[in-house]
């Protein structure tokens, strides 16, 4: 344990609350009672101001008191208090000593000089007045626990144990001392003597969850994960929302999965006493359950406590399957209960911008930067914000402060959607950065990141955007159909270009930008009925584009 650490708990003198009246003995005043009749008014005013953490103006009075009574116990021993919380330990000692050379057989002025001697690395001299203690208070816990303590500072186990089991025969808090005793031996590299102590402790309290945690840790320090499962087991049949337990359990899935098997693990998840928080953390971890039981179970977890942790969970389970609605109204609701959560806003933002961005899109980019101003990642989203609404000058500068914030590494599908609006916002200005044209094409495939440079070469005019020479590339579709329509578009062969549309729309789904560019490009006099029923198919995938406002 750390020297501050140990030190507070041992100096019950620097405590005031820790001061046992019956057992205190009166601190003696100076011998000159004349001196100390005068010193008593200004002692008074600062044991006031002290007890009200105002240390340094009861500095004054302190100082004054031992100008009229400089033999005063009672004086110095407040002096040497002063010098503790002034982190003076020098000047806490020299009063300290001073103080118990006055009056040696008080109980807390000696544990106050104790700790003093310890807060200026004299461990041997401060065991020397505790030894005489023991003698005077042969009784008193108070000097039992810091014998024990002093001890194991010294790495004296043996003596130190000793006194610790006195400790427990004295009526000391027996719980606090099998702690202390098990983290003792295992500073001590001996965890067969810690799990003997948790043994005995068990065999007097059974059902005691606090010996059952302490036997977990240690078999979990010893490797032995067999044993760590028993005891993880009797632990959850004592108390089902044990957070030893469970904390266990999540750390080693794996383990747990093979010991319950799926029944077991089922079992829990729809076991009443276990609490809500970590249910949704074990369907985090499970990997085994079918697709319709693993979104049955969340549901039902859903109606009975729902949480934002439960909704991230929804959401993310709907992103697997590509409903990207059901995802972002997930993660809406997740934010809705807890806005300050970071990490949600990354993949909310994406669902928006898989659903056509827009308006919501913005919004939400405006809500997170009001919350995270400095984020990159959400700079770069409204830079891809300020891009669909074709703000290129104020999306640059957003791109520009993002990629300068932004960690590494980051999300990858970001940085494809950045870098790709970043080049169409240079594209459109008339002034391309090589640099962006090289990050396109390093964060998407190669087929695929020398089809988006084409594209927005010919989408918005520019003779060369890569500082690199083309080369012949397989396009995968439908890039190489949007490209092709381009290029029967600069030609004005549009009989082609809808040629080429009704093609691509065999493909995959079509991005957004391709589906404006067919729609303003060749419109509805051109597509003919395939304009109504394209377009309502396009709405559908993304529902939340600015385009359908301006689209006839």
């Amino acid at each position: 344990m750390g020297k501050v650490g140990w030190v507070l708990g041992l100096i019950a003198v620097l405590a005031a609350q820790k001061r046992p009246p019956k057992k205190e003995l009166p601190l003696r005043p100076a011998q000159d009672t004349g001196g100390w009749r005068a010193a008593a008014p200004p002692f008074v005013r600062a044991v006031v101001l002290f007890s009200q953490g105002l240390y340094e103006e009861s500095a004054e009075y302190f100082s004054r008191a031992a100008e009229l009574a400089p033999g005063s116990p009672a004086i110095h021993h407040y002096l040497a208090r002063l010098a503790y919380h002034q982190g003076d330990y020098i000047r806490m000692l020299t009063h300290a000593e001073k103080a118990y050379q006055e009056d040696p057989k008080n109980l807390w002025i000696a544990l106050g000089y104790v700790a003093a001697l310890e807060l200026n690395d004299q461990p041997t001299q401060a065991l020397a007045v505790l030894d005489k203690l023991s003698h005077t208070f042969p009784t008193e816990p108070e000097v039992v626990l810091r014998l024990a303590e002093a001890y194991r500072r010294l790495n004296r186990w043996e003596k130190a144990d000793a006194w610790y089991r006195r400790l427990q025969h004295l009526g000391g808090s027996y719980e606090e001392t099998v702690r202390a005793r098990v983290q003792m031996w295992i500073e001590a590299g001996q965890l067969g003597r810690a799990l003997a102590i948790v043994d005995s402790a068990l065999a007097a309290w059974p059902n005691h969850e606090t010996y059952w945690e302490l036997q977990a840790r240690l078999h979990e320090l010893g490797r032995n994960f067999p044993a760590l499962a028993q005891t993880v087991q009797r632990l959850l049949a004592i108390d089902p929302a044990n957070s030893t337990a469970w904390a266990i359990v999540l750390a080693y899935p794996e383990l747990f999965e093979e010991v319950w098997g799926t029944d077991g693990w089922e079992r829990y998840l729809h076991a009443y006493l276990v609490p809500a928080e970590v249910k949704y953390a074990l369907l985090r971890q499970v990997d085994f359950l079918e697709e319709e039981d693993y979104y049955a179970t969340l549901r039902m977890l859903l109606q009975q406590t729902p949480t934002p942790e439960g909704w991230d969970l929804y959401a993310r389970y709907w992103s697997r399957q590509g409903a990207w609605d059901s995802a972002a109204w997930g993660w809406k609701q997740a934010l809705l209960e807890d806005s300050l959560k970071l990490s949600w806003y990354a993949p909310y933002l994406y669902a928006l911008w898989r659903l056509g961005g827009g308006d919501s899109l913005a919004k939400a980019v405006e809500q997170a930067l009001d919350a995270y101003p400095g984020q990159g990642f959400l700079l770069l989203w409204e830079g891809v914000a300020l891009a669909q609404r074709k703000a290129w000058k104020e999306a640059l500068r957003a791109f520009q402060r993002g990629w300068n914030l932004l960690p590494q590494p980051a999300d990858t599908a970001l940085l494809q959607v950045a870098a790709y609006y970043q080049a169409c916002a240079e594209a459109a200005l008339g002034a391309p950065a090589p640099q962006t044209v090289e990050r396109l094409e390093k964060l998407f495939s190669p087929p695929v990141g020398k089809a988006l440079v084409a594209v927005i070469r010919l989408r918005y005019g520019v003779a060369e955007l890569s500082s690199a020479p083309s080369e012949p590339v397989e396009r995968p579709s439908p890039y190489r159909e949007w490209v092709e329509m381009w290029r029967a578009l600069r030609e004005n062969r549009l009989e082609e270009a809808r040629r080429i549309a009704a093609i691509a729309d065999t493909a995959a789904v079509l991005p957004l930008e391709m589906w404006e560019d067919i729609f303003t490009r060749l419109g509805p006099s051109l597509l003919g009925a395939a304009y109504t029923r394209w377009r309502t198919r396009a709405e559908k995938h993304y529902p939340l584009a600015n385009l359908w406002r301006s689209l006839p």
